[in-house]
């Protein structure tokens, strides 16, 4: 018997969201996030929903990224400078995903139903025009759901009528007393957001079209291929035990999806145990057949090859990548398409140090290993944007981008060059202000300037101190009632940074009663601060440069000799048209430049 769907399809003009220039007066920087490795989940056993996405508008790349009830996106050049931000609301508290169609956007979100009430909303799937105004939603209730998404993660696919989703979900209580999960799929009519086919809400009522039930469901993929068939590939541990594959063939002659499926990598174990020790890491199609990347026991790395004409288990073939022993790497793949001919396969080789790829072709045949120096992945799958393949990493900050070609890989960190309205990108410091105000080091000083020539004073100083100690706290410091302050002319905004560096010997007075706030530091004395606090949180103080070269050496005050030894020996303080000038004043935007080079390179 089928279940009754109980569908609300509601069409709006409203604006769902507001843009904002990243030329606007206040600063607009990048969102920060941290989806670093977010893909792995050998250990976890089962994947999640993705929240880091990338897709190409026109000559622009898009970042959407989820982040509690709202999802950030972002406009990109070709250089990867931030053009634009906006921020979307989301209805329901469950974020499912997110797919960039040909003609619209969707983004489906959920909730929990631990009621088992079936006229609940738990499934909404929110159409977008490509301005990112909502146009259009659908609601789904009454299909067993308590928890969407949940143990798994949700993936789309389109043709020129429908969009489908593949994705999971924890089921109403069933007899033995549990809530048992599995796959969820359905296709969506893309203009009125209708229902065409269903499956996975029990295993006895695959209803309304194809049928790709597999329980439990860890991880699923689905794409159309070139003749409008659909592909789904799930992570099962139970019915099946395997990296199963299944493809539905539309408009055969029994009224009805031809359902076929394959099963790449069965997994050891018992029915039902979620340790499989596997992870899938993507699906895609070639002129040939049909690519599968995943990991299987240990640290190995797998291609598999299905051909189109031969859709079997016999057929298949199945390649290593990669072979290892070490069972405590987590080596989920990457399997990145660029196009009918090809792609790539990505994953790291060992304990997430060393990132490499090899080429596939469109039979599944491997190439030339290569090892991607400093590269790193995340849960944004790569993309293929004019032959070269590209994503983006966070690391608790801005997003850096990734380039892969036949012969190159690059590295981009995500610039916005008018951050500040005095700052261009073509100044030497404009990094190093980026940088600075990225990572909370250093802000303006109002009305969108920075004032990159303007002296830096004693009080902005020690504030910069404070943020440096900030980040490395993830809280603000602790300042205790009992911290003495000696100062008479210390007090307002810079008070509690000067407070807690003087009580941790990283600052000192001008006297026993005054600290000169507002007073421009000079360079010797900024550098002694750095080395105090370098000193304070036990980083390394060996480099010692010969200050003899400097024909002003003999004007460094002899407490300031070794800290400037120090920060001349680590790059952080250099001479000035041959000279050291101990005694000059330091600039904002020489001073953004000392704090990112000791942020990168001293605070390891």
């Amino acid at each position: 018997m089928k279940r009754v769907l109980s569908i609300i399809v509601v069409f709006t003009l409203a604006f769902s969201c507001l843009a904002v220039p990243a030329s606007a007066s206040s600063p607009v920087l990048p969102y920060r996030s941290d989806n670093i490795n977010d893909y792995q989940y050998r250990y976890d056993q089962w994947s999640a929903p993705i929240s880091s996405y990338l897709y190409k508008d026109g000559d622009y790349l898009i970042r959407v990224e989820h982040t509690g009830n709202r999802v950030v996106v972002e406009e990109y050049d070709q250089t990867f400078r931030m053009l634009s931000q906006r921020g979307l609301s989301l209805p329901l508290p469950i974020w499912g995903g997110f797919f960039a169609g040909e003609d619209y956007n969707f983004i489906i979100v959920g909730q929990s139903n631990y009621a088992e009430d079936d006229s609940k909303e738990v499934i909404r799937v929110i159409k977008y025009d490509k301005d990112w105004n909502e146009i259009g939603f659908k609601s789904i209730s009454d299909i067993n759901t308590v928890d969407p998404f949940a143990y798994g993660s949700l993936r789309c696919a389109e043709d020129g009528e429908n969009l489908y989703i593949h994705t999971c979900h924890e089921m109403y209580t069933s007899y033995d007393g549990l809530n048992h999960q599995s796959n969820l799929s359905f296709a969506l009519n893309k203009e009125d957001l209708s229902i065409q086919h269903m499956s996975g809400i029990a295993p006895a009522l695959v209803d309304q079209g194809f049928d790709f039930y597999a329980s439990h469901s860890f991880n699923q993929y689905i794409l159309v291929d070139q003749v409008g068939d659909v592909i789904a590939l799930d992570h099962g541990d139970a019915y099946p035990r395997s990296a199963v594959m299944s493809r539905a063939t539309f408009g055969s002659s029994i009224g009805y999806p031809r359902m076929e499926q394959v099963e790449i990598q069965q997994f050891a174990g018992e029915i039902g145990d979620n340790w499989t020790d596997a992870s899938l890491g993507g699906l895609a199609e070639t002129w040939d057949g049909y690519i599968t990347a995943y990991h299987y026991q240990d640290a190995n790395v797998y291609l598999s090859f299905t051909p189109k004409d031969n859709f079997s288990e016999t057929a298949t073939k199945v390649v290593p990548v990669w072979q290892s022993d070490e069972d405590s790497a987590d080596v989920t793949p990457i399997l990145v398409s660029t196009g009918l001919d090809g792609g790539y396969v990505l994953w790291y080789g060992n304990e997430e140090e060393d990132l490499y790829c090899v080429p596939y072709d469109s039979k599944g045949n491997v190439g030339e290993r290569r090892l991607l120096p400093d590269g790193v992945l995340s849960d944004c799958q790569p993309i293929c944007v004019d032959g070269n393949v590209i994503w983006y990493v966070t690391d608790d900050g801005s997003p850096t981008f990734y380039v892969l070609s036949e012969d190159e890989f690059s590295i981009h960190r995500a610039v916005t060059g008018t951050v500040y309205q005095d700052v261009d990108a073509s100044d030497w410091y404009c990094g190093a202000v980026e940088y600075a105000y990225a990572n909370n080091l250093m802000n303006g000083v109002g009305d969108g300037l920075f004032s990159p020539q303007a002296t830096l004073t004693r009080a902005q100083a020690v504030q910069v101190l404070y943020n440096l100690e900030w980040n490395r706290r993830e809280e603000e410091p602790y300042v205790p009632w009992y911290y003495q302050n000696p100062f008479l002319d210390v007090f307002g905004w810079f008070e509690k940074p000067v407070v807690w560096a003087y009580n941790n010997g990283i600052v000192a007075g001008i006297s026993n009663t005054h600290f000169a706030p507002h007073s421009p530091v000079t360079r010797e004395q900024f550098a002694v601060m750095l080395y105090h606090y370098a000193e304070y949180r036990h980083y390394d103080l060996s480099a010692q440069a010969d200050l003899t070269t400097f024909p002003d050496n003999g004007k460094v005050s002899s407490w300031a000799k070794r800290a400037m030894q120090w920060a001349n020996g680590e790059g952080l303080i250099n001479g000035s048209d041959g000279s050291l000038l101990p005694g000059g004043t330091a600039t904002r935007g020489q001073a953004a430049s000392i704090l990112m080079n000791f942020d990168k390179n001293v605070a390891k």
